[in-house]
C-alpha cells in the first residue's frame, strides 16, 4: 500500500509528556530509515471508537516509491532497532488500510488465541504461557499476551497526625485536585471557536507523582499548613488489569502478527504445540479467532462458490450439447487447469489465500468458455461427416488463434501484478499469479489434451 502503521504502547500510567520523550528516540530511528520519506504521529489518540490512554498512539509511515526493500523488510528492520533502543515500548506494525479498518471495526489480529476462564490469576498465567509459546513460533512477531494493565493509582487518607490537627478528607481533596486534574479557568474565544482553559500544577522534572503530591501544602490547625506527607497516609496501588468478555465469558486474547510466513501453517503449528506443551488448568478453555477464523469462514464460502461455478458450467454444457462423454472431457480439462494455479503459486512462493482462491474461480470460468467454443466446433465438424479424430484435429486448429490470443492478453495484462511491480501490487499478486498459471496450463490443455480426449471419447452428434 506504500505505507505502514506503527502502533505503540508505553508502560501503563506513563504520562503523555514521558511518552513523548520516549518517542523522540524512535523518531530518530525512523528518520534514519531511507525508505521512509514522511511520517506523522498521534499520542494519546487513535482512530477507533474506544478509550485511548495517554501512553497509546500510532505512527503513519509513508514509504518512498520504488523503494529498495519491501514493506515487510522495512518493518522488520525498524522493529529490531526500536526494540533494542526502547525496550519499554510495545510496538506492532501493520498496513495502512488494514489498520484503519481494524480501528474502526475492531478487526482482530492475524493470530488470536482466546483463553477463557473465571479465575483471573489462573487465566493470566495461562495467557502468559500461551504468549511465550506463540513468540517461539517461526515468523511470529508483535506478540501480545492480552493482559492490559491500567496505570497505578494513589490513595490518600488522613493519618493520625493529620486527624489530630483537624485535616479532613475534603481538605486533602481540595488541595490535591488541582495538581491531579487541574482547575477550569474558563474559555478563550477567538471568532466562532472557543478553547477551554485548565491550569495544572507543574511537576518538577525527575520527580514522581507521589512525591509531588506529598509535597503539597494542606491547611492544618488554626491558620497553619503542613505537607500532605506529614498529615496523610499516601499509598501507590499497582494498576488493575482490564477485564474483557466474549459471550459473557471472561477472556484474555493472546495476539500476534506474522512476518515471512503464511497464516494457515503458522496457526496449525500453534495449535499443535499448544495441545502438546500447554496443559490447560480446569475450567480454562481455548478458542482460535482473529483473521485466521475469518479466513476459514471465507474459504468455506469460496469453496461453495467454486462448486457452484462448476455445477453451473456442467448444467450449461448439458443443455447445450446433451452429451455426457463430451461434457466430461471438457470438465476434466477445466479442473486440470487448476493444477497450473497451484504450480504457479508454488514456484512464485505465494500462498493460497482469499485472493488466489478468487483467481482459481476466474480460471474455471474462462477455461470453460474457451473449451465451450472448441467443443462446439468439434460438433460442427462431426455434423459435416468427419470422423472423431479429423473433427477434433480441425477444431483444435480452428480455435488455436483465439485461445492463444486470450492466454497472451491475460498473461500480459496481469504480468505487472504477478511480478509485484508498483505500490499496492502485493494485495493482488496472489490473484495474478493464480490466473497466469491457470491460463498458461489451460492453453496446452485446450489445444492438445482436449482434442485428444474428444478424438478418443467424444463420439458422435445426436
Amino acid at each position: 500500500e506504500g505505507a505502514l502503521i506503527l502502533d505503540y504502547i508505553s508502560p501503563p500510567g506513563t504520562s503523555i509528556t514521558e511518552t513523548d520523550r520516549l518517542l523522540q528516540q524512535v523518531e530518530r530511528l525512523i528518520d534514519a530509515t531511507p525508505e521512509v520519506v514522511a511520517w506523522s504521529r498521534r499520542t494519546g489518540d487513535q482512530l477507533g471508537f474506544f478509550i485511548t490512554e495517554p501512553n497509546v498512539g500510532d505512527y503513519v509511515l509513508r514509504l518512498a516509491p520504488g523503494r529498495r526493500r519491501p514493506a515487510d523488510e522495512v518493518a522488520d528492520a525498524l522493529r529490531v532497532r526500536i526494540e533494542g533502543s526502547q525496550p519499554a515500548l510495545q510496538i506492532e506494525f501493520g498496513q495502512l488500510v488494514e489498520d484503519v479498518i481494524g480501528d474502526l471495526t475492531s478487526n482482530p489480529q492475524p493470530v488470536e488465541v482466546r483463553v477463557f476462564g473465571e479465575d483471573r490469576d489462573v487465566l493470566e498465567r495461562t495467557a502468559r504461557r500461551v504468549a511465550a509459546l506463540v513468540a517461539s513460533i517461526r515468523g511470529a512477531v508483535d506478540v501480545k499476551d492480552g493482559i492490559v494493565v491500567s496505570g497505578p493509582d494513589v490513595s490518600l487518607a488522613p493519618s493520625d497526625a493529620g486527624a489530630r490537627r483537624g485535616v479532613t478528607t475534603e481538605d486533602l481533596a481540595d488541595e490535591v485536585t488541582p495538581a491531579v486534574g487541574g482547575v477550569d479557568l474558563g474559555e478563550i474565544v477567538r471568532g466562532a471557536r472557543a478553547w477551554p482553559v485548565r491550569a495544572v500544577v507543574r511537576r518538577p522534572d525527575g520527580v514522581d507523582a507521589a512525591s509531588t503530591l506529598g509535597a503539597l501544602a494542606v491547611p492544618a490547625g488554626e491558620g497553619g499548613a503542613a505537607a500532605v506527607r506529614d498529615v496523610a497516609t499516601l499509598r501507590v496501588n499497582p494498576g488493575e488489569t482490564e477485564i474483557d468478555r466474549d459471550n459473557l465469558r471472561t477472556m484474555v486474547a493472546v495476539t500476534a502478527r506474522l512476518s515471512g510466513r503464511d497464516l494457515g501453517s503458522a496457526v496449525a503449528e500453534i495449535q499443535r504445540r499448544i495441545r502438546r506443551e500447554v496443559p490447560l488448568p480446569p475450567q480454562v478453555t481455548l478458542a482460535y479467532g482473529g483473521l485466521w477464523a475469518e479466513q476459514q469462514s471465507s474459504f468455506r464460502g469460496l469453496a461453495g462458490v467454486l462448486l457452484g461455478a462448476v455445477g453451473l458450467v456442467v448444467l450449461i454444457l448439458l443443455l447445450a450439447f446433451r452429451s455426457w462423454p463430451q461434457i466430461l472431457c471438457l470438465l476434466g480439462v477445466v479442473l486440470a487447469s487448476l493444477a497450473g494455479v497451484f504450480a504457479a503459486l508454488h514456484v512464485a512462493g505465494a500462498t493460497f489465500n482469499i485472493s488466489s482462491f478468487v483467481g482459481a474461480i476466474m480460471v474455471v470460468g474462462i477455461v470453460a468458455e474457451n473449451g465451450f467454443f472448441l467443443l462446439a466446433e468439434y460438433r460442427r465438424r462431426r455434423r459435416e461427416d468427419l470422423d472423431a479424430r479429423a473433427a477434433a484435429l480441425a477444431a483444435g486448429r480452428r480455435r488455436t488463434r483465439p485461445v492463444l490470443m486470450t492466454t497472451i492478453a491475460g498473461v500480459a495484462a496481469l504480468a505487472p501484478l504477478a511480478l509485484g511491480l508498483g505500490s499496492g501490487s502485493a494485495l493482488l499478486r496472489p490473484l495474478a499469479i493464480a490466473v497466469v498459471g491457470g491460463f498458461a496450463l489451460s492453453a496446452l490443455l485446450l489445444l492438445l489434451v482436449l482434442p485428444s480426449l474428444l478424438a478418443r471419447f467424444g463420439g458422435g452428434v445426436e
